[in-house]
This record gives structure tokens, C-alpha cells and sequence, in this order.
């Protein structure tokens, strides 16, 4: 099948449509429809996630634009401002009868490649799924807290990028 490339117009009406995806996600699974996780990491691989088939839109817009994308971090060590590329290479740890370590890109990843993002394995990664096991946080299965929780992170980044973008296109 030949490709066209899609032109910066198109590619940021996309950005509108998937920030628009993404704050209907997160309010679904704010109210407690969890099923809208999947929805989130879908969602969260095509703005951040590169793959062999996927140039994340936020990077490539970004990049485009010359707009460094930064996120605020709260963690246990205080309050932080990193790039969206660094956290998105953090890792996320959980503990129980072993720890295990995986980024936050690999979450992501695996939450959209192998548990119903965009498809669904019949086996899946024993860190991913060993990370979500376990006590709800403040309501919230391990895994749809974090995918949430990086989603916000997204989206915020997202409405800075179309923010930025929309005021270099009134110059």
C-alpha cells in the first residue's frame, strides 16, 4: 500500500483529536469505568511511543516546533521538573515477594501491545502483570493508577505543545 505523508496541518487537527481522546479517558477512569485504561495506554503510544511502525505525534510535533516538552514530577524525594523523554525512561518499581523494575515507556508499551491497548497476547510480561497485582490505590488497580497518572502528565504536555503551536501559527 504507498503512503502520503500527512502535512503539519493534519498532523496537529491528530494532536487535537487524541487530546480530546485522552481527557475522555481519564474521565472515565476517574469516575471508575477502569476499562478505560486500555483506551489510555492506546492513546499513550501514539503520542510517546516509538516503535517500528509508530513516530510518537507528540515528539515529532515537538520537534517540529522547537518545543522542549517537561513534566512536573511529586515523588517521595520531592517535587521535580524533567523531560517528557526522561520520565518516560524512569523506572517504575514494585515490590512484594520480588522487586521489579520497568520504565515507564515499557508500561506503556506493554499495556497497549499485550494487555488490550491495541491488541491482546495470551501471555503477557511477568514484571508488567506482577506489578499490578495487589491492594487498589485510592480506588485504583496498580496498573490504571499509573497509566492515569502518566496520562495526565501527557495530556498537560499536549495542551502546552497545541498551545505553542497555535501561538507561532498567529505570527
Amino acid at each position: 500500500m504507498k503512503k502520503v505523508k500527512k502535512t503539519q496541518e493534519q498532523l496537529v487537527i491528530d494532536l487535537k483529536e487524541q487530546i480530546g481522546l485522552l481527557e475522555d479517558a481519564i474521565q472515565k477512569v476517574n469516575s471508575g469505568d477502569f476499562k478505560y485504561s486500555k483506551t489510555l495506554s492506546g492513546i499513550l503510544r501514539i503520542l510517546v511511543i516509538k516503535t517500528p511502525t509508530n513516530k510518537p505525534l507528540l515528539f515529532s510535533l515537538a520537534q517540529e516546533y522547537g518545543f522542549m516538552p517537561k513534566v512536573v514530577i511529586d515523588s517521595p524525594f520531592g517535587i521535580k521538573t524533567t523531560s517528557l523523554k526522561k520520565h518516560l525512561k524512569a523506572l517504575f518499581f514494585a515490590s512484594g515477594t520480588e522487586k521489579i523494575s520497568i520504565s515507564n515507556e515499557e508500561f506503556i508499551k506493554i499495556a497497549s501491545q499485550q494487555d488490550g491497548g491495541s491488541h491482546v497476547d495470551p501471555e503477557i510480561d511477568f514484571g508488567y502483570q506482577f506489578a499490578n497485582e495487589g491492594i487498589l490505590i485510592g480506588g485504583f488497580p496498580p496498573k490504571v493508577l499509573k497509566l492515569r497518572i502518566l496520562a495526565n502528565h501527557v495530556l498537560k504536555v499536549s495542551k502546552e505543545l497545541l498551545s505553542a503551536i497555535e501561538t507561532k501559527n498567529k505570527l
